[in-house]
C-alpha cells in the first residue's frame, strides 16, 4: 500500500511540474529516475541519465564546492 502512495505522489509532482525536469535519487546520488521533459530541456533522453550520479553531470570546477555544501548541510544537520 506504501508503494502505491509512493508513486501516486511521483506522478502528482509530474503532472503538477509537467514543464520541469524532475530527478528522482537515492541517497548515495545515483539518479533512479528522470522525467521525460529532460529530453526538450537539456536533450538528453531519460535512459542516457538513469544509472548516473548527480555528480557525473557537474561540471568538475562545481563539483567541488557543491560536495563542500552538502557536508556543511550534513555537519548542521
Amino acid at each position: 500500500m506504501a508503494e502505491i502512495a509512493e508513486r501516486e505522489a511521483a506522478y502528482r509532482l509530474l503532472a503538477d511540474n509537467a514543464t520541469d525536469v524532475i530527478v528522482r535519487s537515492s541517497g548515495r546520488g545515483g539518479i533512479e529516475w528522470v522525467s521525460p521533459s529532460v529530453t526538450e530541456m537539456l536533450g538528453w533522453r531519460p535512459d542516457e541519465i538513469v544509472g548516473r550520479t548527480v555528480g557525473s553531470l557537474m561540471h568538475p570546477d562545481d563539483y567541488s564546492h557543491v560536495m563542500a555544501d552538502q557536508r556543511a548541510i550534513i555537519e548542521a544537520g
